[in-house]
C-alpha cells in the first residue's frame, strides 16, 4: 500500500467486488456493503461527516479493482482509505491510514452482537456479528434463501461507541483496519455461521500488506489477459482517456459479476438480468476475456437447468428470481446470440453441444408466442419499463423482440446444422417458423417512411394468457393479472371493478431500432436502420446534451455509424460526448438528462458501460485516421 501506483482520478460511485463481497462507495463512504453473494440485501454502510474545508479524492489503482480515497484539509492529507478485497474468499478490507482521528457511523438494521466470544480480550480484535433471516427480501419477490451471518472485525485500537441504528468507529491516528466476512459454505445458517468464524480465524491472522498484495497481484494476472487495443489508440488525440475506459469498465464489469456467473445491474439491483447481461457478456468478449464471457453464459444454463424456464431475473447465491410478463420473449432472443457471438469468438462447438437442451428451449419458448409472425413486448423491455411506450403495449407486436428472435433463431440454426446439435426435423420444423417470421416482418412492422416499434393486431391473431405476472394496468402495482373482456389485465383487486383495453395504437419509437442495429440484425434492414441514426445524429449535433436518454444511446450511434463505414469529423463529437458523460466510477449511468445524470439513474452500470466500450471500440476501428 505504501508503493507507488499508477491511478486514475474517480468520480461518483463505484463497485469493490471479487463475486463474493461487495461495496458501492462515493467519497469513501460505503453505501452499501454485502456478502457472501450478491443477491444480498445490504447489509450495512459506513459514512463520516465531511468536515469544512476537506477535499476528498477518490483514485483507483490502474489495472486493479482498487481504490483510494485521500482525505485533505488545508491542502494537508490527514487520511488515506484503501478498499478491496481478497481474491478467493468473502471478505472486504479497508485499511486507513489518518494523522488524526476520523469517525465514521455504521448504520445496519441486522447486528445482533458486539465483541462476540468476548473477542477483543480474547482474539485481540473488535467485532459486530450480523444475522440476516431466511426470507428477508431483496428485490421485489426476490427473498434471501437462508440465514446468513456476517462479520465486521476491527482493530483493538479502533474505539466502537453504540449509537441508534448502529454504532461509532472511531479510526486513531495510525494505521489500522476493518474487514467485512460473509459466511456461506452450505445450506443452513449453522454452515454460514461455522464459515464465517472460519474466515476470520484465516483472515485474522493474515497481514494487511500481505492481503493488498495478493490482491493487487489477481488484479494484474486479471489485466494481462485484456485485449491490446494500442494499435487503434495510439497517437489519438484522447489517447489516455481511452485506455483508462478500457480499464475501467473491464474492472466495472468483473467487480460487478458474482461467483456464479452472474451479473449485478448495478446499485440498485442485486440481481442478474438477461437483457443486461448481454451488453456484458459482449464487453467481455471484445475485451479477450473468454472465460467471463463463458462463465455468464454457463450461469443462465444452470439456472434453466434448475427452474425449466428463464424469469426476467434470477438470484446469484440466492435461489429467488424476478418474474415480469412475457419473460420468455426478447430476452430470449439475447440468450441465443451469445451463443452464437462466443462461438465466433472462440470456436468451442463442445461449449455449444453440451447446451444442446437449451437452445432447444430458447426456441421453442419465443415460437409458443408468436401470433401472425409477432412476438409480445418483454414487461421489463426498456421502452415499457421506462415509460416510454404504454403498459397496454404489452401484448401487442414487439418489432424489437421479434427482430431479436429472428436474428438469434438463424445464427443458432446455421450453428446447430453446422455442429450436427438439434435433428434434422426439429431443425426443419424451427426453420417454417422462421421464415413466416422474416416474410411478415415488412408488413407488420415497416410503414411509409418508418419503423413502428408495436403492431396492435397480434391480439387478434391468437388467445392470450388468462392469467400473468406483472404489473396491473388498472393501479400499477406488481401483482397476479387476469385478462380483462377487452384485453387488458388487471390485479385480483382491480378485476371487475376497472375496464381496462389493450393499446390500439402504433408508435414510432426511433430508438428503438438502435438496439437492432447493435445486434447486426436485417431486420428491419440495415438501411432503414442507418436511416434512423443519421437522423438521430443530426440531432444529437445539433443539440449534444438535449433530452432525456438512455445511457448507451451514443454508444450504439457510434456502433451502427461504424458498421456503416461512417467515421471521423463529425463522429468525433459524439465520441467527446461520450467520453465527457462518464461519471459513476469512470463509466456510465443508466438515464441522463440534459448531459447529467439523472436523479433516479443507477450508477456505474455494466450493461451500458459495455455497450458504449463496443460502440467506442468499433469506432476507432474504422477511424484509420489515428491507426499505424
Amino acid at each position: 500500500m505504501h508503493k507507488e501506483y499508477k491511478k486514475y482520478d474517480i468520480e461518483e460511485i463505484y463497485c469493490v467486488g471479487n463475486g463474493k463481497a461487495a461495496a458501492y462507495i462515493k467519497n469513501g463512504n460505503i453505501i452499501e456493503l454485502f456478502a457472501p453473494f450478491y443477491t444480498m440485501p445490504p447489509v450495512l454502510s459506513m459514512n463520516r461527516e465531511q468536515s469544512e474545508g476537506e477535499k476528498v479524492s477518490t483514485y483507483r489503482l490502474a489495472n486493479t479493482g482498487i481504490y483510494q480515497t485521500v482525505i485533505e484539509k488545508e491542502s494537508q492529507e490527514i487520511a488515506v482509505i484503501t478498499d478491496f478485497t481478497v481474491p478467493e474468499d468473502a471478505v472486504y478490507v479497508r485499511n486507513i491510514s489518518c494523522k488524526e482521528p476520523i469517525s465514521f457511523k455504521i448504520s445496519s438494521g441486522y447486528i445482533c452482537r458486539y465483541d462476540s466470544f468476548n473477542c477483543r480480550a480474547a482474539a485481540g480484535y473488535g467485532d459486530m456479528m450480523f444475522y440476516i433471516r431466511e426470507g428477508t427480501p431483496v428485490h421485489g419477490y426476490c427473498n434471501v434463501d437462508k440465514a446468513i451471518y456476517c462479520r465486521l472485525i476491527y482493530d483493538t485500537e479502533i474505539d466502537s461507541q453504540p449509537v441508534e441504528g448502529g454504532c461509532r468507529l472511531t479510526f486513531p491516528a495510525g494505521e489500522s483496519r476493518i474487514m467485512f466476512i460473509g459466511g456461506d459454505g452450505g445450506a443452513s445458517e449453522l454452515d454460514s455461521f461455522y464459515n464465517c468464524m472460519a474466515l476470520s480465524d484465516k483472515y485474522t491472522k493474515i497481514s494487511t500488506q500481505t492481503l493488498f498484495e495478493e490482491s493487487v497481484s489477481a488484479w494484474y494476472a486479471f489485466s494481462a489477459r485484456i485485449k491490446d487495443f494500442s494499435p487503434i489508440i495510439k497517437n489519438h488525440p484522447r489517447e489516455a482517456e481511452l485506455r483508462e475506459i478500457i480499464d475501467n469498465v473491464a474492472v466495472c464489469i468483473k467487480t460487478q459479476t458474482s461467483e456464479q456467473g452472474g451479473v449485478l445491474a448495478g446499485m440498485f439491483y442485486h440481481l442478474a438480468y438477461g437483457r443486461d447481461m448481454y451488453g456484458v457478456i459482449r464487453g467481455y468478449l471484445l475485451l479477450g476475456l473468454y472465460e467471463e464471457a463463458r462463465r455468464c453464459i454457463e450461469f443462465f444454463i444452470t439456472e434453466f437447468r434448475k427452474r425449466g424456464r428463464m424469469p426476467n431475473a434470477v438470484g446469484m447465491g440466492a435461489y429467488g428470481s424476478h418474474c415480469w410478463e412475457n419473460d420468455d420473449v426478447e430476452q430470449t432472443g439475447y440468450y441465443l446470440m451469445e451463443l452464437t457471438d462466443y462461438y465466433n469468438a472462440t470456436g468451442d462447438s463442445q461449449f455449444i453441444k453440451a447446451a444442446q437442451d437449451y437452445i432447444e428451449f430458447l426456441l421453442e419458448a419465443q415460437e409458443r408466442n408468436l401470433m401472425a409472425g409477432m412476438l409480445p413486448f418483454n414487461g421489463d423491455e426498456t421502452y415499457i419499463a421506462g415509460n416510454l411506450l404504454p403498459r397496454t403495449c404489452i401484448t401487442n407486436g414487439s418489432m424489437e423482440a421479434t427482430a431479436l428472435y429472428i436474428t438469434g433463431a438463424e445464427r443458432i440454426l446455421d450453428l446447430c446444422e453446422e455442429l450436427s446439435i438439434l435433428s434434422g426435423e426439429k431443425i426443419a420444423a424451427s426453420r417454417r417458423i422462421l421464415k413466416d417470421c422474416m416474410d411478415r416482418y415488412e408488413e407488420n412492422f415497416v410503414r411509409d417512411g418508418y419503423v413502428a416499434v408495436n403492431n396492435p393486431h397480434r391480439v387478434e391473431h391468437g388467445v392470450q394468457r388468462e392469467y400473468i405476472h406483472g404489473v396491473c394496468l388498472g393501479c400499477f402495482k406488481f401483482d397476479y393479472l387476469k385478462l380483462t373482456e377487452d384485453g387488458g389485465y388487471l390485479c385480483m383487486h382491480c378485476y371487475g371493478h376497472k375496464e381496462m383495453s389493450y393499446c390500439k395504437d402504433e408508435y414510432r419509437l426511433d430508438c428503438a431500432q438502435l438496439m437492432t442495429g447493435f445486434v447486426n440484425s436485417k431486420y428491419p434492414s440495415p438501411e432503414s436502420t442507418l436511416k434512423i441514426v443519421l437522423d438521430t445524429w443530426k440531432e444529437k449535433l445539433e443539440h449534444p446534451t438535449e433530452g432525456n436518454v438512455v445511457g448507451y444511446e451514443n454508444g450504439l450511434l457510434l456502433y451502427v455509424l461504424a458498421c456503416h463505414g461512417i467515421s471521423g469529423g463529425e463522429t468525433d463529437k459524439i465520441l467527446d460526448n461520450l467520453l465527457d458523460t462518464r461519471k459513476s466510477g469512470g463509466v456510465w449511468s443508466e438515464y441522463y438528462r440534459d448531459g447529467k445524470v439523472s436523479l433516479r439513474s443507477c450508477p456505474h452500470r455494466p450493461w451500458e458501460s459495455a455497450i458504449n466500450l463496443c460502440g467506442i471500440i468499433k469506432m476507432l476501428e474504422i477511424n484509420t485516421e489515428f491507426c499505424e
